[in-house]
């Protein structure tokens, strides 16, 4: 299972992904705002981006820049 996650906290970014692998989840993706999960998902402002699928994205609400 892919897992995308997007906080603009490093600390919780880091919290989920050590709680996320102890429960056995390895695909593992981690961005910082909403523009790098745009981005990394292939749906940003980059041409030539290829698309991504994830199967899940956890994600804080608000968020600077985009919420």
């Amino acid at each position: 299972m892919a897992i995308l996650l997007v906080d603009d906290s490093p600390s919780i970014i880091k919290l989920l992904e050590s709680n996320l692998k102890r429960a056995g989840y390895g695909d593992i993706h981690s961005v910082l705002s909403g523009r790098e999960a745009l981005e990394f998902l292939g749906i940003g402002d980059v041409p030539g981006t290829k698309l991504r699928a994830v199967d899940l994205i956890l994600l804080d609400i608000v968020m600077p820049g985009m919420d």
